[in-house]
């Protein structure tokens, strides 16, 4: 990932720029709004962005504070918002907790190197989730079938042919 592609948000964290050109077009909106009807404190977009990104910070802070502390269910974790399915820190506790979350986080953390990891060690069936590469990749599948060895049918035939699983299989 380029970070040319991200901006740094003051107290917000690093945001992807084409999101964060969408969300100031929103907030001058909202901005012009809050003048209109008079909102304390709401001047310009700027501070309709800093209320959200607090927003944003709180729930997210609050999401990770469950994770750790319960765990999640899976079908939670499908019903959470896309940002949280994209915000790599909450993945990763969700993985550890539950490998098979995997298949709700986007797909550029499917396709991350540490999430993927955290997902097979903690359900090795987790492995169909992951992005092609890393199904053909032989530390994963040795990791997954470490945790449960039916996950084999997931590795693609190149890589149980290298492990010499092909032929066993069939």
């Amino acid at each position: 990932m380029n970070k040319k592609e991200f901006v740094n948000i003051e107290d917000g964290g690093n945001v992807k720029k084409e999101e964060a050109e969408k969300y100031y077009k929103e907030a001058k909106e909202l901005a012009k709004i809050a003048k209109i009807i008079k909102i304390d404190g709401i001047k310009g977009p700027e501070d309709i962005l800093r209320v959200e990104a607090e927003k944003y910070d709180s729930e997210r802070t609050k999401l990770l504070e469950r994770i750790r502390k319960n765990g999640i269910k899976l079908e939670n974790f499908k019903s959470l918002q896309p940002e949280f399915q994209n915000d790599r820190e909450v993945v990763l506790e969700a993985v550890k907790q539950n490998g098979s979350a995997l298949k709700y986080a986007s797909k550029e953390l499917q396709n991350d190197r540490e999430v993927v990891l955290e997902a097979v060690k903690q359900n090795g069936s987790a492995l169909k989730y992951a992005s092609k590469e890393f199904q053909n990749d032989r530390e994963f599948i040795l990791e997954a079938v470490k945790q449960n060895p039916n996950v084999i049918k997931y590795a693609s035939d190149e890589i149980k042919e290298k492990l010499g699983l092909l032929e066993e299989e069939k």
